[in-house]
């Protein structure tokens, strides 16, 4: 945008364009979400006892860090962006600088300590009292705040307002152009790559770990069915083997009461009657 022609005043000034309402009604947006809903989780975990578990400490950790980059970041930059220029001053250009990439580091290094936290919980059981308890929660949460003041200090030297063209102020770095890249490369490292790669080791070992597990519970269910299977198999081979004696019984019976008819021809209806009832209760000691 060239402004070579144009005053300060004419600069600073807010322009109605329709890409600024959309700039406008869009940030707001975020903006109102943004803040009651951490407001929310903030407020619900503080003030229920129950819910201060050691996963939602992390979480309102989360919470809080969203919530600045929220109120503290998002304002001067709507502004910046529909007024073409700044106009918070020095010391707010260099806290801006300084808070922005700041809160980011935050919220990265907090998602890592609850990958570690999940990591010790299921891989490492054992393990994981360490990780369980407020007093160690709250000490995670204290060194990922140093983490991220101490990374990013050299912000509040690196940005300052300055004049741009001889009109409008703008909030800058003062670092020679040919330092940027190396800023860049440096931002990238500790603000992305670093909990990116605690992230993916992390949860990559969580995730060998629940399929090793899932695989050990099915080859488990299927040995207990293969087990039940064959007391099923053997209950069967019993129950036929004593029905074959049975069927064995009942003919060297029968062939008996055929002698018995031709020597004993008066007592043929009283012996096959015995047999009869003694074959009755064999049936009904099976059956039962």
């Amino acid at each position: 945008m060239h402004t070579d022609h144009l005053t300060v005043e004419e600069t600073c000034r807010f322009r109605g364009t329709t890409e600024n309402y959309v700039v406008i009604f869009t940030f707001i947006t975020i903006f109102l979400l943004s803040v009651i809903g951490n407001a929310l989780v903030i407020v619900v975990i503080m003030q229920q006892r129950a819910m201060r578990s050691i996963t939602n400490i992390y979480l309102m950790n989360l919470a809080i860090t969203d919530l600045m980059l929220s109120v503290v970041c998002m304002p001067p930059t709507l502004f910046s962006m529909v007024m073409n220029c700044w106009i918070f001053g020095n010391v707010l250009c260099k806290l801006f600088a300084y808070l922005q990439p700041m809160v980011v580091t935050a919220s990265a290094y907090t998602l890592a300590v609850i990958a570690f936290e999940r990591y010790y919980a299921i891989c490492r059981p054992l393990h994981s009292r360490i990780w369980q308890t407020r007093s160690h929660a709250y000490a995670m949460i204290m060194l990922v705040w140093v983490i991220a003041l101490v990374a990013n200090v050299l912000m509040l030297f690196m940005y300052e307002e300055q004049t741009y063209n001889g009109n409008g102020l703008t909030c800058t770095p003062i670092y020679k152009p040919v330092y940027h890249f190396a800023n860049q490369v440096y931002m990238t490292i500790v603000l992305l790559a670093v909990p990116l790669v605690i992230m993916t080791v992390l949860y990559g070992s969580v995730i060998r770990t629940l399929k090793l597990g899932i695989r050990l519970e099915i080859a488990a269910v299927d040995s207990v069915d293969q087990e039940n299977s064959t007391d099923e198999n053997n209950d069967i081979k019993q129950k036929m083997s004593f029905f074959q004696k049975l069927t064995a019984k009942l003919r060297s019976g029968k062939k008996a009461g055929e002698l018995k008819s031709r020597y004993e021809p008066r007592t043929q209806r009283v012996e096959l009657g015995s047999e009869h009832v003694h074959y009755a209760f064999d049936l009904y000691f099976i059956m039962y």
